[in-house]
């Protein structure tokens, strides 16, 4: 009998025994598929997450207070407004300084002797209009009133608290305090015009625009001037000759000439290497730039072909 139960418990014993370890295998089976579940998902957000944060960081990069798209568009208006204006504003930048009474902005911005709006703050050059000024200018335009000591002003485009702004000044001499006063500029038309351009987005018209407009070398202010000194217009340059507007087709250079006021020239690139020249003549009796050719025997339009060296 007792021999019959030994032989029952060895019998019984293993399978306890078995039956545990299947217990536990499948026990640690289960954590295992549990841990590689929660690795899989794990990896899943890290890839989630750092999908956003790319898109993210490219959304930021593309979205710029200011750039070289921008800064052709604000040129193209400034253009326009020259002709309602009747008055003469020309870009100036680093390598152009200001010379209305003596002030030569940009760089005299590091002199630190300049206020806005009777606050003096800090003001700098900004290629892409990033806060790194109290005022981050990205634009300047003036109007030197043919040389004149009265009747000039500067204007400053710029990016403040992250919103667009225009200064301006007619400020012709030294004031008592020593500084250059600047104050928000009074033309609705322009300052609404330049808080379109900041808040409009560049990447669409880029895109467009490359898609339609073959690949050549754009005029250049230097060109253009060489054009025009071999053109049948060389004597109508006279002094102080400036850049009015730049696009990649199109130039437009002004050119003081004395008591007969401001010339302009308008160079377009055409097909085939072509130049086609548009010259507006001052004359004595002054008028609307369109009128300017009527006192002139000077012709119009002459189309020249660019060949790149002079």
């Amino acid at each position: 009998m007792k021999k019959l139960i030994s032989i029952a418990l060895l019998t019984i014993i293993p399978l306890v025994l078995t039956g545990c370890n299947s217990n536990n295998n499948q026990n640690v089976n289960r954590n295992n598929t549990r841990k590689s579940a929660t690795k899989i998902v794990s990896k899943q957000n890290r890839k989630h997450i750092n999908k956003a944060l790319s898109n993210n960081s490219k959304s930021t990069k593309s979205t710029t207070n200011w750039d070289k798209n921008k800064d052709v568009q604000l040129a193209d208006f400034m253009a326009s407004w020259n002709q309602t204006t009747q008055k003469n504003y020309v870009q100036c930048t680093p390598k152009r300084n200001t010379t209305y009474t003596g002030l030569h902005y940009p760089n005299d911005f590091a002199d630190n002797k300049t206020t806005f709006n009777n606050r003096k703050l800090s003001a700098g050059w900004s290629e892409d209009g990033a806060n790194k000024y109290d005022v981050n200018v990205v634009a300047i335009y003036e109007n030197t009133n043919g040389g004149a000591t009265v009747g000039g002003c500067i204007y400053l485009f710029a990016i403040q608290d992250n919103s667009p702004i225009v200064y301006y000044t007619e400020q012709n001499q030294g004031a008592p305090d020593g500084l250059v006063h600047f104050e928000t500029a009074p033309d609705d038309d322009l300052t609404n015009k330049f808080n379109s351009i900041v808040r409009s987005s560049s990447n669409q018209k880029n895109t467009s625009s490359s898609s339609k407009t073959p690949e050549v070398s754009p005029l250049t202010f230097e060109e253009g001037m060489q054009i025009l000194q071999h053109s049948i217009y060389k004597d109508c340059l006279g002094e102080d000759s400036q850049l009015v507007s730049n696009k990649p087709q199109r130039l437009v250079i002004s050119a003081f000439s004395g008591a007969r006021g401001i010339n302009y020239f308008t160079l377009t690139l055409e097909k085939n290497n072509q130049v086609r020249i548009h010259a507006e003549i001052g004359s004595l009796e002054g008028g609307p730039r369109d009128q300017f050719n009527a006192a002139s025997h000077i012709p119009e339009y002459q189309t020249v072909t660019r060949t790149g060296s002079y």
